[in-house]
C-alpha cells in the first residue's frame, strides 16, 4: 500500500532471520537488538538525503575523513552531478549504492559497503558491471563514431573501488567477482578494508615534511 502511494519504504529485517536472498530487497537493513538504533538512524538519514537533494546520492560516506582523504590523495573528488553525461554515469551505479568520484582521466565508482555481507557486496558489484557493459555495448552498436570513441575513452578510465568489512577474505571475493566480468569490457575492481585505507592516508601525511 505504501508503494502504491509512492511512499519511501525502509525494509528492515532481524539479522537472525534467514530468508532466501531473492525475497528481501538488496537495500534491506539488517539489525540486532544492540545496533537497531544506529542502523535505523543511518537508513533514515539516507532516505532524507535521497528525497531532499536534486540527485539521489549513492551510499552516504558520512564523516569518515580517511575515505575522503584517500580519494583526495589519489587526485579524485566527489563528482559534480550536474551535466547530463555525469548524471548518466552516476545513475548506472547509484541504485546499487555507489558514489561517483572523478579526477584527471580517472572515474571511480565507490561502494561504502563495510557493514554489508560479502554476498550482497558481490551482487552490487555484479549489477554495476552489468550496467556499465550494457551501456557500453549499446553505444558500440550505434552509428555514431564520435560516441564510440568517447565511450571507449570513458570506459578505459573507470574503476570500481569498494570498502568491505575488516573480516572479509578479499582473495575469495576477488575470485568470485572475476567470474562476473564480461567479455565486452573488463572493469577493474579494487577491494579495500578501512584499516588499509587509514594506513595509506597516514603514509601520505607522513610524506609531508613540515
Amino acid at each position: 500500500m505504501m508503494l502504491s502511494f509512492h511512499k519511501h519504504v525502509i525494509p528492515i529485517q532481524k539479522e537472525s532471520e534467514k530468508l532466501p536472498f531473492n525475497i528481501y530487497p538488496i537495500d534491506t537493513i539488517k539489525y540486532t537488538p544492540g545496533n537497531f538504533k544506529e542502523k535505523t538512524q543511518e537508513a533514515i538519514d539516507d532516505a532524507i538525503l535521497r528525497f531532499t537533494t536534486k540527485e539521489p546520492p549513492g551510499r552516504p560516506i558520512g564523516s569518515s575523513s580517511d575515505i575522503l582523504n584517500y580519494f583526495a590523495f589519489k587526485g579524485l573528488r566527489y563528482s559534480d552531478i550536474s551535466d547530463k553525461d555525469t548524471i548518466a554515469l552516476f545513475r548506472l551505479g547509484d541504485l546499487h549504492g555507489f558514489n561517483l568520484f572523478d579526477g584527471e582521466n580517472k572515474i571511480v565508482y565507490f561502494g561504502y559497503f563495510h557493514k554489508d555481507e560479502p554476498r550482497e557486496i558481490i551482487v552490487r558489484v555484479r549489477f554495476l558491471i552489468n550496467n556499465l557493459n550494457i551501456a557500453f555495448s549499446r553505444i558500440l552498436e550505434s552509428d555514431h563514431s564520435e560516441g564510440k570513441e568517447l565511450a571507449e575513452r570513458v570506459m578505459g578510465q573507470i574503476t570500481i573501488e569498494v570498502l568491505v568489512p575488516e573480516s572479509t577474505n578479499i582473495n575469495v571475493m576477488e575470485s568470485t567477482i572475476k567470474d562476473y566480468q564480461q567479455s565486452i569490457r573488463n572493469v577493474p575492481v579494487l577491494l579495500h578494508k578501512l584499516s588499509d585505507i587509514s594506513e595509506f592516508v597516514k603514509t601520505e601525511f607522513e610524506k609531508i615534511n613540515i
